[in-house]
């Protein structure tokens, strides 16, 4: 099976000088005949600018001043949309929700609006639907128990929203749970759902669904629920298999969930979560946050980001080493049932890179998203950050 066909895209031989800096280094996304990417157009101000096919033109560009640009996305029909944000610490996840803004091909601003939560990390465009998605996160406190249970304590929790292009008309707000403990939308409204658990990418695939990945430190995640009513399971919907894909026997350290959702509604239909397993059994870390999702014309879904000791590796490029985490490449079959691949490409940190395909005139392109991974100890046995 030829999962890495031969990339068609060479580089021209020339282009605009466009000088990238570690902002600019997180996501580039390729549609149709042209190309969005970003720009460092001053020191600490981050703009967008859409090249031509050759990547050796800029067709248009914008200049967005004191908010940093994070994210871009880009539909098949050229509709495009800007995640900005006020703040500039992207590496430790933290962007505060800023302003949002939707294009047309010919970059007409169809709408600007916020994004979700209190971090919006990603944001994904639906023509099918006219829907932009944002992901994100907050973190509450003070939320009660659920019943027969007691003790407060803070927790971070996911959002995912679907709003119309102009920014009008709210499509679908998706987990996003509250702190009252009257309210149907409260977190523990009827279990213990206090593992943390964070929005981090979204991405419209081939197939018309969108794709979201959210990070969890522990078992007792929201995301065992549906993400509009706590009180319907959506274990159903999380396909499982062995020890990696078991949330059995867990703690608290980051672990990845991928979910296929209805980009229009935002209703979950299938999804895989995932963790890194020592020779012990016990967990251990793999994280998508500042990693990227691609979901190719085959189906198949690739998750790249950070991981600790543990990785189900089906190809080790580092073979003998004992520690066996770093920056991965995971390729799922398009129902979630197997691991096509499993890999790392450095050890305690590294570049988290994504796939492409071939499909169509151009496919689609995310060029490597830069990503920093911290461990706790030198040994392979301890849990990381």
């Amino acid at each position: 099976m030829d999962l890495f066909p031969q990339n068609p895209f060479q580089p021209p031989a020339e282009g605009p000088d466009i000088p990238v800096g570690q902002q600019a280094a997180i996501v580039v996304e390729t549609t149709g005949p042209e190309c969005i990417c970003l720009k460092l157009v001053a020191a600490g101000d981050d703009g967008v600018v859409v090249l031509d096919s050759t990547a050796c033109s800029a067709l248009w560009s914008n200049d967005y001043g004191a908010p940093h640009v994070h994210r871009v996305d880009a539909a098949d029909g050229g509709t495009f949309a800007v995640l900005t944000s006020s703040t500039f610490d992207y590496l430790d996840e933290r962007i505060n929700m800023g302003t949002n803004c939707v294009y047309s091909s010919s970059y007409a601003q169809l709408g600007s609006m916020g994004g979700v939560g209190a971090f919006t990390t990603d944001v994904a465009v639906d023509e099918a639907s006219q829907t932009v998605i944002f992901i994100g996160w907050k973190n509450i406190t003070d939320m009660g128990p659920p019943p027969g249970e007691t003790g407060i304590n803070p927790v971070d929790i996911p959002g995912m929203v679907g709003r119309s292009f102009d920014g009008t008309v709210l499509r679908f707000r998706a987990y996003d749970w509250g702190n009252s403990d009257e309210s149907v939308r409260h977190l523990n409204y009827v279990k213990n759902n206090r593992a943390d658990t964070r929005g981090s990418r979204v991405i419209i695939g081939p197939d018309g669904y969108l794709y979201a990945g959210i990070e969890f430190d522990g078992g007792n995640t929201p995301l065992r629920d549906d993400p509009f009513d706590l009180t319907v399971t959506a274990l159903d919907r999380i396909v499982g298999g062995d020890q990696y894909h078991s949330m059995s026997n867990t703690s608290t350290v980051p672990k990845t969930f991928v979910g296929r959702y209805d980009p229009a509604t935002g209703a979950f239909i299938k999804g895989q979560w995932i963790t890194n397993r020592l020779e012990n059994g016990d967990d251990n870390t793999i994280r998508i946050k500042n990693g990227n999702l691609f979901i190719e014309e085959a189906g198949r879904v690739h998750v790249v980001g950070g991981s600790a000791s543990g990785l189900s590796l089906t190809h080790d490029p580092l073979p003998g080493i004992d520690y066996t985490g770093g920056a991965f490449h995971l390729v799922y079959s398009p129902a979630f049932t197997s691991r096509e691949y499993v890999t790392r490409l450095t050890l305690s940190s590294g570049n988290g890179l994504a796939a492409h395909t071939g499909g169509g005139p151009y496919g689609r392109r995310l060029l490597p998203a830069l990503h920093r991974f911290r461990s706790k100890g030198p040994g392979a046995a301890g849990p990381s950050q």
